[in-house]
Order: C-alpha cells, then structure tokens, then sequence
C-alpha cells in the first residue's frame, strides 16, 4: 500500500474587521429653532392642503344638504299620512 502524503495544513486567517469606533457623546441641550415656530412659508403643500381640505369642506356641505332634502321628504310623507287618517271616509 502507498501511503498517502499528508498535505499540509494551511491556516486560514479570518479578515480583520474594522475596529468599531465610538461614536462621540453630544451633548443633551435643545437646539435652537432654525425658523420661528410662527413663522409661515406659502409652498406648494400649502395650496394641496387648501385644496384638499375645500374638498372635505364642499362634499360635507353637500352631504348636509341631501340629508336635509331626505328629511324633508320624510316629513312630507308623514303629514299625508297623518292627513289620510284624520280624514274620514265616505
């Protein structure tokens, strides 16, 4: 029998990692406000918010409005038939 030849053994080195630095303690103080909490910029999202809420605002309007006309109807239908049963038959 032939021996078999040992191969040799490499080691395998794991890649060095980066070491983690930490990062730097800031301090806990409230910044101060870049603009004033009044302060009032007319943007592009100010015309789609004024948009958007005209919209809400019309279609609550408009669903008032039906709602007022069902009534209306409703309070048709029950004086004819409070009318119908006052009225005697000949």
């Amino acid at each position: 029998m032939a021996t078999a030849k040992k191969k040799p053994t490499t080691k395998k080195t794991a890649p060095k990692k980066a070491a983690a630095h930490a990062a730097q303690v800031k301090s806990f103080r409230v910044a101060k406000p870049t603009t004033p909490f009044f302060h009032f910029d007319f943007t592009i999202q100010t015309v789609y918010w004024l948009i958007l809420s005209t919209l809400v605002i019309s279609l609550a309007l408009w669903v008032m409005s039906l709602n007022m006309q069902v009534q209306d109807i409703y309070d048709q239908i029950d004086k004819t038939n409070e009318s119908m049963d006052i009225a005697p038959v000949k």
